[in-house]
């Protein structure tokens, strides 16, 4: 009889033991995949319960809020953007079928949804609060980004997208950052799920006559042909990189001689000598009337290295390290591409004032004017200024980032 209960104990002691072990597996090995199943009954209740917190601009302004969902809604709250397309692109949408998609609204939404905080009082410790959301408040400013808007609206052409970037060169702040097209938010947060799946195919998959979409920000996501604005850059190079080219003199003409390995010539805002205007002069002379010929000399005259080597330290060729989604880098062709096998020096001549291969974001152009009015320093650009937790309290940011100095 002793011998069976010896054995009896052993099983039970085996038995507790491996009870045990699965409880050591669940708290900590497992815990993590526990907390976050869709099947987590804690999970589904914070699914529906789906209150996010405020996005702000810079004045306070509301630009995004939770407002109690229809009667008969699944969720207990839905999204309610009271700018409308002023500030979609950049405050994004949430709904129950595309869930945080683009802008403020993924970027930051560990931050918008119900989350825990680290305890900051021993009673807290003892017995955590509940989720809570925080507010995040936004640096742009209204009248700026209305501004803008309008200014894209006032254009009198049938081809009228464009976009606008206004940043503070001092701090990298987005003060307003508005593309035609945007797109209306609000039937994207209605949570009538096939009506958020029609407007979603519209304002993310379909484009207008330009073909570009508004849900995907020209000012950041679509690079173009900056012109003559790239013109800034080629200067740069010069004082910068070729100073011994500071004194350059371009006779004036209308048009370049043929380019080097090619049959071309450039002619200044026009495209034959026949409607060209005569240009030419020094560098500060050639600048203010956007002198065509005379940069695609100077660019040739500068070289590939150069010209490569200061188009990326203005930010060509990265990701600009602004805190939103669909960011594209802008884009300046390594020094092969103008080699004589390629595109050659007639390549290069284009891509100094701006055409031909030269891709530009208007946040590239933006960072670009701002390295200028900073004295060659791009701070990095960011569309978050605060966030606030449920109580009001400040939770601690990043101060102003250097993202790059442009001269060496």
């Amino acid at each position: 009889m002793s011998r069976r209960i010896r054995w009896l104990g052993i099983v039970m002691v085996i038995c507790f033991a491996v009870v045990l072990l699965q409880l050591t597996n669940v708290q900590f090995h497992d815990a993590a995949a526990l907390r976050s199943s869709p099947s987590n009954p804690r999970n589904l209740v914070q699914k529906y319960d789906n209150v996010r917190g405020d996005i702000l601009a810079a004045n306070g302004q509301v630009l995004a809020e939770s407002v109690p969902a229809p009667r008969g809604s699944t969720y207990k709250y839905m999204r309610r953007y009271p700018t409308g397309a002023l500030f979609a692109q950049i405050v994004g949408i949430d709904d129950t079928f595309y869930g945080a998609y683009t802008g403020v609204e993924q970027e930051y939404n560990s931050y918008l949804v119900a989350h825990s905080h680290h305890p900051t009082t021993l009673s807290q410790l003892l017995s955590p609060p509940p989720p809570t959301t925080d507010d995040v408040t936004l640096t742009v400013e209204p009248y700026l980004q209305q501004a803008a808007q309008s200014a894209l609206n006032s254009i009198a052409s049938t081809n009228r997208d464009g976009a606008v970037v206004v940043l503070d060169p001092h701090t990298g702040a987005v003060l307003a950052m508005y593309s035609s097209p945007s797109y209306n938010p609000a039937p994207l947060a209605d949570p009538n799920v096939p009506a958020e799946e029609v407007a979603g195919n519209g304002a993310f998959h379909s484009t207008d006559a330009e073909g570009f979409s508004g849900g995907l920000p020209m000012a950041t996501f679509e690079p173009i042909f900056p012109g003559s604005t790239f013109k800034i850059v080629t200067t740069t190079a010069v004082y910068n990189l070729a100073p011994q080219l500071a004194n350059f003199d371009y006779p004036v003409s209308p048009c370049t001689k043929t380019l080097p390995d090619s049959n071309k010539v450039i002619c200044n805002d026009a495209s034959s000598p026949l409607h060209a205007v005569a240009c030419g002069g020094t560098i500060a002379q050639m600048l203010p009337p956007s002198c065509d010929p005379g940069y695609a000399t100077l660019g040739m005259t500068v070289g590939p290295t150069d010209m490569v080597k200061q188009s990326e330290l203005f930010g060509y060729n990265s990701v600009p390290p602004l805190d939103l989604p669909d960011v594209a880098a802008s884009r300046f062709p390594s020094v092969g591409y103008f080699q004589p096998q390629n595109a050659g020096l007639a390549g290069l001549a284009y891509a100094s004032f701006g055409q031909g291969s030269v891709q530009t974001t208007a946040l590239q152009n933006a960072l670009v004017a701002a390295a200028v009015a900073d004295g060659g320093t791009i701070m990095a650009p960011h569309v978050m200024a605060s966030i606030h937790d449920a109580n009001g309290h400040l939770l601690p940011q990043p101060s102003a980032a250097t993202e790059r100095l442009v001269t060496t």
